[in-house]
């Protein structure tokens, strides 16, 4: 049988000795807790929960520009549109027009070469 080696568990110190607090018999000594490792953590806890809103916040706001924008794109493609289709009805009234304007030239140059005709006669 092959045992995996398992390392032992070795106790760290986390406690740090202040030599100003000793008694003035010398004998015990204050021991001071060490918070430096759990101010860190702190800190860096809160700059993560700071940098996540952070980023949440600029992600809602630019969901929002896109959203705006979007909304923007959608109206001038509508407002084209529109300007497309009255051009549209426009060139085919102006076409029809000026065909109707030639029949009635055509018809007045007829009739104006009549009139002269009848004033040569006379």
């Amino acid at each position: 049988m092959d045992k995996e080696r398992i390392d032992p568990i070795i106790a760290q110190r986390d406690d740090l000795i202040d030599p100003a607090a000793v008694d003035s018999s010398g004998e015990t000594p204050v021991v001071k807790t060490s918070n430096i490792n759990s101010n860190k953590s702190s800190a860096g806890a809160g700059l993560w929960k700071t940098l996540a809103l952070v980023t949440f916040f600029a992600s809602i706001a630019m969901v929002l520009f896109g959203w705006q924008q979007y909304q923007h794109f959608v109206d001038l493609q509508q407002r084209f549109e529109t300007l497309s289709s009255r051009l549209n009805s426009t060139d085919q009234s102006v076409t029809q027009s000026g065909a109707a304007m030639q029949v009635s030239i055509s018809k007045q140059g007829d009739e104006l070469k009549k009139h002269w005709s009848e004033i040569k006669k006379l």
